[in-house]
């Protein structure tokens, strides 16, 4: 989970209330969805943790004190820069030819400001915090903060020749291009792979010509070089998601304005369209009182709905018994009215919610799934298998290519790392991955596993489907076919089904030696011997033969 520092009395000082103690604090930060995690007083360090990924706006000290101050003591931050237009020269205009590579950028300008320590620090940890962990280190958004007094603009967002385009990197006292950067400086060994692979590179520019910064890499050391002192400053996101780029933009915005400064939004200038930011997103959930009642357990009056959630941050609407939220434009976590109770919840806080005892009682039993699990484990235990229990979450790449398919699979919208991209659509490339790091062992090598797996399914509301597996997989020098085929007849015979194998064209599989495997007249799995590239992807250099069937 997130975890950030901040200053505590750079905290007290903005919540501004007596009553909020060091003592205390753990209380407060509950609404936060933080963790205290202990107080260094000579370095005057709060140490907190953050329990929620879906909120990169409380990880930092202005959206702690943000949420502490509107939530328990009823403070509103409507912020009106989200509904100011850009002045003419506040745009930012983009070259096409940055379709493919880094697309998206927004950004705002900041007057009325003086930097202080304090204030740079809090900056620096909140531009790490959100590109590291909801940028994915950069890859997805990265910021960049500048002295706006040398800046002429409006800013030029450019593809350029790595080899030919040079400035004075941050840190460096000496011009480099591009491509030197990447292979040469601190940050461009650690951040260059995002843009290495391409023919030309994002480059961001005054109206004069002079290079801000080389996004996501590193600022140029003329003008993106943020002081003490300094009273005007550019703010800029890149990205490769629009929605990404913008909430980044917004939250910034929001935690500078509350430091006294004044945001000042710019226009985008897309090849064919322009973009405002920051901005709302206006996105409307309703949720009626009779659903949050339901869903809480709690007496829940409309009145007492609608007030709660104008202390979460949401703009409101009652309409009856229903409340309509606009969220507010520095979160993007509020999906389903289920997300609107919660934050009710936290509005009223989870220990004024009071107990109640169960009113009824149910016997409970294992399902029919968990009774076929357990006959299986028996079954392939008893046969010498080895059982496995690995993660639902895997990698595009080990799904399908290395599989050699091409086919949909339910992907994770914002994942943390690619090797967790998607939900396995099947178990048999994870026991492909265990055998590949298994070389040494002594064979012959018998292992499955049962579980859960998730397909695409366009008839059902959330467009995706859960099924339950069982993989087998055997590898030695003669694994074949015939060997395999007995196994899975035992474990259909004592399942209690019926089956017959019709042969099959399987990418996965070799040629003539794979089958479907059908039960009532439904393809319910697939057996084979392992094709030869498949083997190669995974580095596999013995036999391999497997079956996989849904429960």
């Amino acid at each position: 989970m997130p975890g950030y520092t901040c200053s505590w009395k750079e905290l007290s000082k903005m919540i501004s209330h007596d009553e909020v103690t060091l003592d205390n604090i753990e209380y407060y930060l509950d609404c936060v969805k933080s963790e205290f995690k202990g107080y260094d007083e000579e370095k005057d360090e709060l140490k907190l943790e953050n329990n929620d990924t879906n909120r990169p706006d409380l990880w930092s000290l202005e959206g702690t004190a943000r949420q502490i101050l509107s939530v328990h003591f009823g403070r509103s931050f409507d912020y009106d820069f989200f509904e100011k237009s850009p002045e003419e020269s506040h745009r930012i205009i983009v070259d096409g030819k940055l379709s493919s590579v880094r697309p998206f950028i927004g950004g705002f300008a900041v007057s009325g400001i003086e930097v202080s320590d304090s204030l740079l620090a809090q900056l620096i940890q909140a531009q790490e915090k959100l590109c590291d962990n909801f940028g994915r280190k950069r890859e997805l958004i990265a910021i960049g903060v500048y002295d706006s007094s040398q800046i002429q603009f409006p800013i030029h967002y450019n593809a350029a020749d790595p080899d030919n385009t040079r400035f004075m990197p941050l840190g460096f006292e000496e011009q480099m291009s591009l491509r030197e950067i990447i292979e040469k400086h601190p940050k461009g060994i650690q951040y260059g792979k995002i843009v290495a692979g391409f023919e030309r590179m994002p480059v961001l520019m005054d109206d004069k010509g002079a290079v801000l910064s080389f996004p996501p890499v590193i600022n140029s050391n003329d003008l993106g070089k943020v002081k003490i002192g300094d009273k005007c400053l550019f703010v800029e996101v890149t990205g490769t998601d629009k929605e990404a780029v913008i909430l980044a933009v917004n939250i910034m915005a929001a935690n500078i304005a509350d430091h006294g400064g004044i945001i000042s939004p710019f226009t985008v200038e897309y090849a064919d369209s322009k973009e405002v930011a920051p901005r709302r997103f206006n996105d409307k959930i309703s949720v009626s009182s009779e659903f949050a009642e339901k869903l809480s357990g709690c007496s829940v009056s409309p009145e007492e709905l609608e007030r709660l959630l104008i202390r979460m941050g949401h703009k409101t609407e009652r309409k009856g018994n229903e409340v309509v939220c606009i969220p507010a434009p520095y979160r993007r976590d509020v999906l389903h009215m289920s997300d609107l109770v919660e934050d009710y919840c936290i509005g009223l806080g989870y220990n004024n919610i009071e107990p109640q005892m169960l009113d009824s009682v149910t016997v409970a039993s294992e399902s029919a799934v968990s009774l076929e699990e357990k006959t299986i484990r028996e079954l392939l235990v008893g046969m010498n298998f080895q059982e496995v229990m690995t993660y639902i979450l895997n990698s595009k790449e080990n799904q399908l290519t290395k599989m050699r398919l091409d086919e949909e699979i339910v992907e994770i919208g914002n994942p943390m790392t690619e090797t967790y991209g998607v939900v396995r659509k099947s178990i048999l490339p994870i026991l492909l991955e265990i055998e590949s790091k298994n070389p040494r062992a002594e064979y012959p090598h018998r292992i499955f596993e049962t579980g859960e797996t998730a397909e695409i399914n366009r008839a059902l509301a959330e467009y995706s489907e859960t099924k339950h597996k069982v993989a087998a997989l055997i590898s030695h020098g003669n694994a074949n076919f015939s060997e395999l085929s007995s196994i899975l007849q035992a474990v259909m015979y004592y399942l209690g089904r019926d089956y017959v194998l019709v042969p099959a064209e399987h990418p996965s599989f070799i040629a003539g030696r794979c089958g479907y495997i059908m039960h009532d007249g439904k393809n319910i799995g697939v057996i084979g011997e392992v094709h030869p590239e498949v083997l190669e992807n995974w580095s596999i250099t013995m036999p391999c033969a497997g079956f996989e069937i849904t429960l």
